[in-house]
């Protein structure tokens, strides 16, 4: 994605009333753009104020405004045959410019993230998918603070709009460093600029490998724990664990008709590495080390009869724990490992340690951390597609769908399955996070079961009068986070934690304990509101898929369930259920019987 000669670079942001709606008590469906402005890489400068050109007034005092956007857009047009624009959060800046016209561009997403939109001669990008944080920190990195928010003042939008550029500029200068090429995503990224230091590796895509490929270990050991308490967490957990060595190949090996050559093997007697496919009987214990998926899809860690497919090495930490092998069905790999990624790794850590400037600094941290995720990457992704190609017309103003997705104007918005690219290795995506689970378990069995209070990932809280281990700021030691003197968890991600002997001192708890809710955000209290009460009420703008669903039905007859791409709405949370992973007994959660 490197530009060619000619193209131009655009960056932009867009300002709206919806923080004075919502002071007003009003619905974020009221809103209206207030300000535009873009850089191109020329440095020509556009700002506008859109001319609101019509207001509509619909049922429950909500008035709808059209405003008129026409003059960026043939700005943006003018910039050449080919331009890139880059936003933070673009997707809510296309709220801005396209509000009730989503089926005016084309949109690339995974999941809920949108990749690139493009419209006429234009490509849509968003700096949010290379720097994922929000724009303030980005801007303190590259040595542009964020001003005050102040919709209505063209200085605030302007610096919104340097913060973007000067980010850009980072990432282009860092490639054009490494001799490497551009991308829009920060884990194709980290891709190439492994494959321009010469890192390679060899494809798989073995549906085995996948049904072995976990996240990071969530879980809850103690609802609350008072005393001394420490929060320590692995230094950049999964850059360390791809220091290690990789399988070489996924052929089928070891006596599958033998249980006893097989157990030796898993148990370290040859080396190996792969996955594997069993049958183990493990015992009831308080720190259990095997994954599974529930039906329900949630990963938790039972006791009793396992059966599923997890790392040889994981495999091998089971069967140290006490764990009975009971069947082995199948297994890939093979009996050499190598190291594809160490230098890649070594390299960023040291470039990062002695690093100076915040900005490269930053980006030297996004390039260590990222690559391994592109490991597993399954290819899938959502696409608008026109309509017309892939709908059959029944007659009377009816038509039906040749290919599943969701209809919306003149488009379709649908899943596709991309070809895999050639770095893409799910046996060895597998062992970044089985090495990190194992990484993460070695700590843990360090700690006396009764003082262990919750681990996630990379971290864990104990209670210990000094840690069991060293702590240390080298690459995948434990280091020191935080002490603490009280802890609560309600679930995985949902917890509360306080040191009382900080009040009144800087630092996280000067003003109180802390809390952390996963998926809440963390102004006005919020999480604090809904660990005490189970419930919080704050305004969250509709995304790109949520608009999509509802855009037929905006046309027609817009009511306060419309889901107008970028209009804030409000969000109520609450707490459905209690933390049913495990069992709870004496003031601890114990693992659950697998059935």
């Amino acid at each position: 994605m490197t530009p060619s000669h000619g193209d131009k670079t655009v960056y932009w942001d867009t300002e709206d009333d919806s923080i004075e709606l919502a002071k007003a008590g009003k619905s974020g469906l009221n809103k209206v753009c207030t300000q535009i402005a873009a850089i191109d890489s020329d440095g020509n400068r556009f700002h506008l104020r859109p001319t609101v050109i019509s207001r509509r007034k619909h049922g429950h005092g909500i008035v709808r405004a059209r405003w008129d956007v026409e003059p960026f857009l043939n700005w943006l047009a003018s910039r050449g045959p080919r331009c890139t624009a880059w936003a933070h959060n673009t997707q809510y800046d296309l709220g801005n410019l396209w509000p009730d016209e989503l089926d005016k561009f084309n949109v690339t997403m995974v999941g809920g993230r949108l990749v690139s939109a493009r419209w006429d001669n234009v490509r849509f990008l968003d700096t949010a998918n290379i720097f994922p944080m929000p724009l303030a920190r980005l801007g303190e990195s590259v040595g542009l603070k964020k001003l005050k928010t102040d919709a209505k003042s063209e200085r605030y939008l302007w610096r919104d709009v340097e913060i973007v550029e000067r980010g850009v500029k980072l990432l282009r200068e860092m490639c054009e460093e490494y001799e490497a090429e551009e991308a829009s995503t920060l884990g194709g990224l980290c891709v190439r600029f492994w494959h321009a230091m010469g890192g390679s590796n060899w494809p798989c895509s073995l549906e085995p490998a996948r049904d072995a490929y976990f996240g990071g270990r969530v879980e809850v050991f103690a609802p609350e724990m008072h005393g001394n308490l420490w929060y320590t967490d692995v230094n950049s957990l999964y850059p360390a664990m791809m220091l290690e060595k990789f399988p070489t190949a996924a052929d089928l090996w070891f006596g599958l008709d033998d249980v006893d050559r097989a157990e030796g093997v898993l148990r370290g007697k040859a080396d190996c590495w792969g996955v594997a496919t069993v049958a183990l009987d493990v015992p009831e214990m308080d720190v259990c080390p095997l994954p599974v998926r529930h039906e329900s899809g949630a990963v938790y860690y039972p006791w009793g009869r396992l059966e599923g497919t997890w790392t040889v090495h994981e495999i091998r930490r089971a069967l140290a724990k006490g764990a009975k092998l009971k069947r082995l069905d199948a297994a890939w790999g093979s009996m050499t490992g190598d190291t594809y990624y160490g230098d890649f790794v070594r390299h960023f850590y040291e470039q990062r340690r002695v690093e100076k400037d915040p900005g490269r600094k930053l980006m030297l941290k996004l390039l260590m951390n990222n690559l391994y995720g592109q490991l597993g990457m399954s290819g899938k992704v959502t696409r608008s597609l026109r309509l017309a190609n892939h709908a059959v017309d029944l007659g009377g103003g009816n038509f039906a769908c040749t290919k599943d997705g969701v209809p919306y104007g003149e488009k379709l918005l649908a899943e596709t399955q991309m070809p895999l690219a050639e770095h893409v290795n799910w046996l060895h995506a597998a062992y970044v996070t089985s090495y990190g689970r194992l990484a993460l378990q070695r700590f843990l069995d360090l700690i006396p079961p009764q003082d262990l209070i919750y681990c996630d990932t990379d971290s864990v809280f104990f209670r210990a009068e000094n840690p069991p281990f060293p702590i240390s700021d080298q690459l995948g030691e434990m280091k020191l986070e935080t002490r603490l003197t009280d802890a609560w968890c309600r679930s995985p991600k949902m917890y509360r934690i306080d040191n009382r002997d900080t009040r009144g001192t800087k630092g996280d708890f000067a003003n109180g304990p802390v809390t952390k809710i996963k998926g809440v955000p963390r102004k006005e209290k919020l999480p604090e509101t809904m660990f005490d009460t189970g419930r919080c009420l704050f305004r969250q703008p509709y995304k790109m898929r949520e608009s999509i669903a509802a855009f037929d039905g905006a046309s027609n007859n817009v009511t306060p369930k419309t889901r107008i791409l970028s209009a804030w709405r409000d969000v109520e949370k609450t707490i459905i259920s209690g933390y049913d992973k495990k069992d709870l007994r004496d003031g601890r959660f114990f693992p659950k019987q697998h059935l």
